[in-house]
Order: structure tokens, then C-alpha cells, then sequence
């Protein structure tokens, strides 16, 4: 069970990289560089803007669907209420992605 999850957190992470790498550069240049799970997104430490966010958050949620079959929302009110924001890496994206796609 637990290499089944592993191989979804990377699946999930080169879904994302994926994604950062065609982002617009208007939103904040993300440098990618390895590991991508520990790479920022936003936050104090984050390249992206409130609206490179949603630019990523609303292509993912396309890709989701498109790659894996899942539709999920990923900017919810369980995502913003979370003590730790699941939109500060790379991995925790991808963690809290797999969260959504498992429940």
C-alpha cells in the first residue's frame, strides 16, 4: 500500500512540475530545480502571485482530469483553513492533492 501512494506523490509532483513549467511567467517565475517536492510555490518563500496560484490551481485541476480521470476542486475552503497551507511546496501540493483524490 505504501508504494502505491510513493508512486502517486510522484506522479502528483510531475503533474505539477509539469504544470509550473508551462505556466506563464506574468505569474511569478518558479525556479524548478531537484527535489521538486521541496521546491516553493508560494508564501513568504514562493515565486508565485495570488494569481500565478489560481493559474496553477485551475491547470491542474485540467491535467487531473485529463491524465489521471479525477476531477477534483483543489482551492476550497479546506484548503485555505488548513494551519499549514498545502500551497507552499511542491510536495505538499501533491500530498494534499492525493488527500483530495483518495477521500
Amino acid at each position: 500500500m505504501k508504494g502505491c501512494v510513493y508512486a502517486m506523490i510522484d506522479q502528483l509532483v510531475e503533474i505539477i512540475v509539469q504544470a509550473l513549467d508551462d505556466l506563464d511567467d506574468e505569474y511569478g517565475s518558479v525556479e524548478l530545480s531537484e527535489p521538486y517536492d521541496q521546491v516553493s510555490l508560494y508564501g513568504e518563500r514562493g515565486s508565485l502571485d495570488s494569481l500565478g496560484l489560481v493559474a496553477l490551481t485551475v491547470d491542474l485541476e485540467e491535467r487531473l482530469l485529463l491524465q489521471l480521470g479525477h476531477t477534483i476542486l483543489i482551492v476550497s475552503e479546506k484548503a485555505v483553513s488548513q494551519k499549514v497551507s498545502p500551497f507552499l511546496t511542491v510536495g505538499s501540493l501533491a500530498k494534499y492533492i492525493q488527500q483530495l483524490i483518495t477521500e
